[in-house]
């Protein structure tokens, strides 16, 4: 490996709080005024609270549930854990929420790895490429040539939460007393439509429909009259283009 590789691989992990790499950087920091555990500390807040700020702009209907504090204390452990694989910002926090199915101080409320799913695909959405939907009429000439796709401007995210609702509330379209945690789970469909977000309600045919689209299972999707008819549907509401 050579000296820069070197510098380069302890500098990454000195500012991501490892002392060992830390020491081994000491030798190659100019004091300048401050020791080079000083310098360094400066880059770690830097890391810590710019990737943070980056964090809370993107998830703010989860604060609005577990606080600012707790938000910033969970996002300051997970930054540490899972740094950027990436030089775009807007491509960080993905993996917030599977950090949150694990972090034990979020054990009380298990609903917000899921709205944390729920808010990085309306963040992914808001930034998505959109091709035209088909329109209802196309639905039958696509199934016979299996030229259907999905639309890119859209995702599905499925919970044993009422995350649909919880985002209501998060957003103030609903009031608190209206849901409970403890009710009934939900399928939402984030799509954008005519450049803006929208969040729906997906049930459970067109929620299968959606991952046998993924896993390419074509035929699969149209075996049955009944997902002929909820292709329609998903046409009706924009899901559906035709394959590039």
């Amino acid at each position: 490996m050579s000296d820069l590789a070197r510098l380069q691989r302890d500098m990454k992990r000195a500012i991501l709080g490892d002392d060992q790499a830390l020491a081994n950087v000491d030798t190659d920091i100019v004091s300048m005024g401050l020791e080079p555990a000083q310098r360094m500390q400066i880059h770690r807040n830097n890391y810590k609270e710019t990737l943070t700020t980056s964090l809370k702009a993107v998830f703010p209907v989860v604060q609005a549930f577990v606080g600012e504090a707790f938000f910033e204390a969970a996002a300051k452990q997970f930054v540490l854990s899972s740094p950027p694989g990436k030089a775009q910002l807007v491509e960080y926090g993905r993996a917030l929420a599977d950090f949150y199915d694990t972090y034990e101080h979020a054990a009380s409320v298990s609903y917000v790895a899921d709205l944390l799913r729920l808010e990085w695909a309306v963040h992914v959405i808001q930034n998505s490429d959109e091709r035209e939907p088909v329109s209802v009429i196309e639905v039958d000439e696509a199934v016979s040539n299996k030229s259907l796709a999905l639309v890119p401007q859209m995702q599905v995210i499925s919970s044993d939460h009422p995350i649909l609702s919880l985002w209501m509330v998060g957003t103030g379209q609903m009031p608190p007393e209206a849901v409970h945690v403890e009710q009934e789970g939900q399928n939402a469909l984030v799509i954008r439509i005519d450049g803006a977000v929208q969040l729906q309600a997906i049930n459970d045919v067109q929620l299968e429909l959606v991952k046998s689209f993924h896993e390419g299972n074509f035929t699969g999707v149209i075996d049955e009259n009944s997902h002929h008819n909820e292709l329609k549907k998903m046409a009706e509401r924009g899901m559906l283009t035709l394959a590039a």
